[in-house]
């Protein structure tokens, strides 16, 4: 079985991280007033696939006033262009687009071709208004095995509990190209065999609901559960080898800021 976050969590994964780590103390440390927030992350999710994927791991970031070095993405910040409430950056996602998956993930999968997570990479776009805060990608498949690409936003809040609960709805929508729902989800003439037709995947668009919470533990540390629901577009749901028109995604985690 292919082990790829993007079906366990990727989206949730950053999300994650992005909405919860502000809330801890920020110290100085090396270039640019940088610092490392390290921690334990676990992850269940389903698939479109009708399998489900569950992923542990230890993880380490490093963050200054230029970029942010970490799983699974690598960001760099253009701070000479961004504002408090408006940022501006590039990203790398190192664990890929769809996810991906083995023809021995699933029975109706065989005699498919394996389909790679890739790598891909873009332009990302932070808002932070009174009332929302607003993030927008902007990616492409730079590794060539889609050759696709995607545009999503994220709308969340955080809302404060006491001094140590926060809770943070999230809710956002991708596009996804009809080379990148054709390669993940598509099947081709070689690949067709009974009750699995031959299947060319359309551009679509998937909504995603979720909400993460946060308890401080101090200034520095903090647990943290995710919980998120996806719909997949009408472009994955139509293809023979898709089981699953709803996935959900559990995260758990203990991070330290220093």
């Amino acid at each position: 079985m292919t082990i790829n976050m993007k079906q366990t969590g990727s989206v949730a994964f950053a999300v994650f991280l992005a909405l919860t780590t502000p809330a801890l103390a920020q110290e100085p440390g090396g270039p640019g007033g940088g610092g490392f927030t390290v921690g334990l992350l676990g992850f269940r999710g389903d698939t479109a696939y009708g399998f489900t994927e569950t992923a542990a791991l230890p993880f380490i970031e490093y963050e200054n006033e230029y970029f942010k070095l970490g799983l699974p993405t690598l960001d760099v910040k253009l701070p000479w262009i961004s504002t408090e409430t408006l940022s501006f950056g590039l990203s790398v996602d190192l664990l890929g687009g769809e996810g991906g998956y083995e023809a021995s993930d699933a029975p109706h999968l065989r005699g498919m071709a394996e389909r790679e997570a890739g790598i891909w990479a873009g332009a990302v776009m932070d808002w932070r208004t009174e009332a929302v805060d607003l993030s927008f990608r902007a990616m492409t498949d730079i590794g060539g095995d889609s050759e696709g690409s995607s545009l999503s936003v994220m709308a969340s809040r955080d809302f404060f509990v006491g001094e140590r609960l926060m809770i943070t709805p999230k809710l956002g929508a991708t596009w996804l190209d009809d080379k990148a729902v054709n390669y993940y989800y598509g099947v081709t003439q070689a690949e067709a065999a009974p009750g699995r037709a031959a299947y060319t995947g359309t551009s679509t668009v998937n909504v995603e609901a979720g909400i993460t919470f946060g308890y401080l533990l101090s200034e520095r540390q903090m647990l943290m559960l995710d919980v998120s629901v996806t719909n997949p577009g009408s472009g994955i749901t139509d293809s023979p080898v898709v089981t699953e028109d709803r996935l959900t995604s559990v995260g758990l985690g203990y991070m330290l800021k220093f």
